[in-house]
Parts: C-alpha cells; sequence; structure tokens
C-alpha cells in the first residue's frame, strides 16, 4: 500500500470517529453524541412549551372568569357579579331615600308629649324691616320638643305682600311655602296636625288662629306633604303625626317683595323638654 493509500485510510478512520454512531450517547465527542444533546434540548423545550400552553390556557380561563368592564350584570364574570352588585347598591339607595322620606314626619328622637312645657305662639302683627330678611317667630335651642301647628296668614291689604315661611328641624330645612294677599279668600301657609283643623259651616276646612272666630280657610290651599319644600303660595301641610325634633326648632317668616308693619299673622303650637 503506497503512502497515499495510508494517508487516506487514516483520515477516513478519524473521519468515521468524528462522525460516531446514532447509538453514541448525548454529548460532545462525536456528531452523532452532540445531535443526541440537541434532540435532547430540543425535547425538553418541547416539554417546557407544552406546559407554558397549559399556564396560558389556565391565565385565560381566570381572564375570562375576570370578564370585562363593560359585561352586564349577571354571574358570569368578575365583572358582570360587580355590575349586579352595583345594581343592587343602586336599588337600595333608592328604597332606603323612599324610607327616609316616609320617616321625615319624625324625629330621630321621640319625646314624651305629656312631660314637655307646652307652648302657644300668637302674633296679628308681623313686622319686617328689611326684604329677604328673615323674622324668628319661635326658636327652641338644645332642647327635644314637638310641633303641632304652624301657619302664617297675609293680613296687609295694600300692595303686592308675599310671606314665607321657614321650618327649620334639626338643623334641616322641612318646611318652605308662601302667603299672598292677591288671593280672596287670603289663604294661609304652614302645616297642622288635624286636631287643629276645623270644618266651617261652609265645609271648608280652616286652621283656627287665635279663636275659631277668626280662621284661615284652606279651601284654595295647595295641600302638599310633608317634608315640602317648594316654596309654592299657599302650600299647606296636614300632618299625622306631630313633628318631633332632638335639638333644635326654628320658625322664621320673610317677605320677597313687600315690608313694613301689620303684614300677618301667624299661629304656632308644640312642646319642648324641661
Amino acid at each position: 500500500m503506497s503512502a497515499y493509500d495510508e494517508a487516506n485510510l487514516a483520515l477516513l478512520i478519524d473521519t468515521l470517529n468524528r462522525m460516531g454512531k446514532n447509538t453514541d450517547a448525548a454529548g460532545a465527542s462525536t456528531v452523532f453524541a452532540q445531535l443526541a444533546r440537541i434532540y435532547a434540548a430540543v425535547d425538553q423545550v418541547e416539554g417546557f412549551t407544552d406546559t407554558l400552553e397549559t399556564v396560558m390556557g389556565q391565565i385565560k380561563s381566570k381572564t375570562d372568569l375576570i370578564g370585562a368592564a363593560a359585561d352586564a350584570a349577571g354571574t358570569g364574570s368578575v365583572f358582570a357579579r360587580l355590575a349586579q352588585i352595583a345594581a343592587y347598591v343602586d336599588t337600595l339607595e333608592t328604597v332606603a331615600g323612599q324610607i327616609k322620606a316616609k320617616t321625615d314626619t319624625i324625629s330621630a328622637v321621640k319625646v314624651d308629649k305629656s312631660a314637655c312645657i307646652p307652648f302657644d305662639v300668637f302674633g296679628t302683627q308681623i313686622e319686617l324691616t328689611a326684604v329677604n330678611t328673615p323674622l324668628v317667630l319661635a326658636e327652641v335651642t338644645g332642647k327635644a320638643g314637638y310641633l303641632d301647628l304652624a301657619t302664617v296668614t297675609c293680613s296687609y291689604t295694600g300692595s303686592l305682600l308675599t310671606l314665607h315661611l321657614r321650618i327649620t328641624v334639626d338643623g334641616v330645612v322641612k318646611f318652605l311655602g308662601a302667603s299672598h294677599n292677591n288671593s280672596n279668600p287670603i289663604v294661609p301657609t304652614g302645616l297642622a296636625s288635624p286636631e287643629f283643623l276645623f270644618t266651617t259651616n261652609t265645609n271648608a276646612i280652616g286652621v283656627p288662629a287665635n279663636n275659631p272666630a277668626i280662621l284661615n280657610n284652606l279651601v284654595n290651599n295647595q295641600i302638599a306633604t310633608y317634608p315640602y319644600t317648594g316654596d309654592t303660595a299657599s302650600a299647606f301641610c296636614i300632618v299625622t303625626n306631630s313633628i318631633f325634633f332632638s335639638n333644635s326648632l326654628k320658625i322664621e317668616v320673610y317677605s320677597s317683595n313687600t315690608i313694613g308693619s301689620g303684614l300677618g299673622i301667624y299661629h304656632i303650637r308644640g312642646g319642648r323638654m324641661p
């Protein structure tokens, strides 16, 4: 064998040794060993990919469960449930408002009327010195009590006069109405419990002032529901219960146009704790 053949044979043997066998374990010693190592790495990557797909599926499932902010109220997603809860809260707020409207006729603290000191305030000469400046007709502070009657009626016969009656219970305005002198008969504004109403011989309901001979006719009044703050002329509330207050009561009158003396009459009855 020539030297050339020997050299080629040695090169072939070296090449075959470097190629290795397809049964070589993964490693770096031969081509097949390196291919086995690459295959193992690819197989591992595929395993990681399968795991990632599983995790992504789980994430999507959770995301679907969360839903979107625009989801309609229901139980299909978290956002849907939140929308449902929000709707329930809106309903509860509406109901709470309705309950409050019904319970506004009584104070948070009812008082024993028999233990109260009665007050009966009557006047025929309302005098106002400035437009829209209130005159306090009656006031209770720091005491609980009740109110059964509060009326104001124009008695001025000159220019147009509008008297406004404002009743504030525990710091909150509960009544605001007006009486003007351009109606016939002139009608009052205010509130009264049924015990202070009576029927005249003309079958008109009236509110007595200081005595039954002086009455305020309600036949032309706008009967309103207490509490009332619409400031409508001739608005009048007939309350079925006493108006209770826990700490304060203020009753004021003011004019939005005419000032002077002898503008109207008023009558206030209630009681306060000693």
